[in-house]
């Protein structure tokens, strides 16, 4: 196995990205496995154990297990659990075989694959979870798109998530970080129920319970951008569902998410797509 791994060569390619709602609700589940890829397991809900690298970690929501090429990994379900899991398999860099189709047959592989460094933490606990989460869904929507800017896009998104993940292992300053979790999670609950209309600032402010600079920094830190492009962020993404799975007009579309204007609307979601609107509605389609 090639081991040499070289931070500035990164080029993920994400081979599967698989939001997997398991059909066996309530009963016992058990995997075990070897992977010739790397692989993001991400606990959407459910408990259980997970055995990783000789090691048994417990499974809660928002636990993601990093699995490199040749580890051996097990998990069991417990009964009753409603588990569902956001899993991606990927290489860290793009390499010659890397398009084969999921999974490689025993022994296909024709390059061995390059791994993780080990600083990169097998098992973490996700505390800006609704980041990861958004990356993951925006990363599901367009990952087997064909063309070359669709290519583009998933890499860039697989860069941001290995970023988070990074970011994830730092450390929070003592006795802040369930306060941080709660103060967001507050603001969170409140924009997700008023994305049909503008949301000042201040409503997120009152809403959190702290003061307004207080917000603004715990905000960034939890969700890695301010509050007003994380809404906008939001938005777009919910746009792109609409544009992807329904015939909302346009404008239709723009009004129900409280843009002042069918061009403010197409402004924002280039910025946050790269094209307008209607452009991604005939790509996605």
């Amino acid at each position: 196995m090639n081991t040499s791994f070289k931070p500035c060569l990164w080029s993920p390619y994400p081979r599967l990205v698989h939001d997997f709602k398991n059909p066996a609700t309530g009963e016992y589940v058990y995997f075990k496995s070897q992977l010739t890829d790397h692989a993001l397991h991400y606990f959407l809900s459910g408990s259980g154990k997970y055995n990783l690298e000789g090691k048994t970690y417990r499974i809660e929501p928002h636990m993601l297990f990093a699995v490199r090429p040749d580890t051996g990994y097990s998990f069991n379900l417990f009964p009753n659990t409603k588990p569902r899991m956001l899993n991606i398999h990927f290489d860290p860099i793009e390499q010659e075989d890397s398009n084969y189709p999921f999974p490689y047959p025993p022994g296909k592989r024709t390059v061995p694959p390059v791994v993780m460094p080990r600083d990169f933490p097998s098992a973490m606990r996700m505390h800006n979870h609704q980041n990861y989460e958004q990356l993951f869904y925006q990363l599901h929507a367009i990952w087997q798109l064909p063309g070359m800017n669709w290519r583009l896009k998933s890499k860039s998104l697989m860069l941001e998530i290995l970023g988070l993940l990074y970011t994830n292992t730092g450390e929070n300053p003592p006795g802040t970080e369930a306060f941080h979790r709660e103060t967001v999670k507050k603001a969170l609950e409140h924009i997700q129920q008023n994305l049909h209309r503008k949301i000042p600032l201040d409503e997120l402010v009152a809403a959190s319970g702290v003061c307004r600079a207080l917000f603004i920094r715990i905000f960034k830190e939890e969700c890695g951008m301010p509050p007003a492009r994380y809404i906008s962020k939001l938005k777009i993404d919910k746009a792109k569902n609409e544009l992807a799975y329904h015939d909302t007009p346009i404008k239709e579309l723009a009004d129900n998410l409280g843009f002042v204007n069918v061009h403010h609307f197409t402004r924002i979601f280039r910025e946050f797509a790269g094209i307008p609107p209607g452009q991604y509605k005939k790509h996605i389609k």
